[in-house]
C-alpha cells in the first residue's frame, strides 16, 4: 500500500531562509500581536452597568505613588514637619 510513496523534504536553503525571516521578525518585534478587548456580556445591559472590565493585559503601567519631599532640604522620605533639621532652619528665620 505504501510502496513507492516518497516524502520530499524542502531544500536546506529554503529552511534557512524561513528561519532567517523568522529571526528578523522576532528581533524587530513585528511578530507580536495586540491583545483583543473583552467583549461585553450578552443580553440587555443593566441600568447601572459601569465601565467594562478589562483583562490583566489591557491595564496600563502600574501607577506610581506620590513621593513627598522635604521643603527644607529637598530630600525624599519625609516632609518639613518630620525633618531633623527643622529647628535649625526655624532659628535662622527668627534672626
Amino acid at each position: 500500500m505504501y510502496e513507492g510513496a516518497t516524502y520530499e523534504a524542502p531544500a536546506q536553503h529554503v529552511v534557512d531562509g524561513i528561519m532567517l525571516a523568522a529571526k528578523k521578525l522576532v528581533l524587530s518585534g513585528d511578530y507580536l500581536h495586540q491583545p483583543k478587548a473583552i467583549p461585553p456580556r450578552r443580553g440587555r445591559p443593566v441600568t447601572d452597568a459601569g465601565t467594562r472590565k478589562q483583562a490583566w493585559y489591557e491595564h496600563g503601567a502600574a501607577k506610581t505613588t506620590h513621593v513627598y519631599l522635604c521643603s527644607l532640604r529637598k530630600c525624599a522620605g519625609h516632609t518639613r514637619d518630620k525633618c531633623e533639621l527643622r529647628q535649625l532652619f526655624d532659628d535662622e528665620d527668627d534672626v
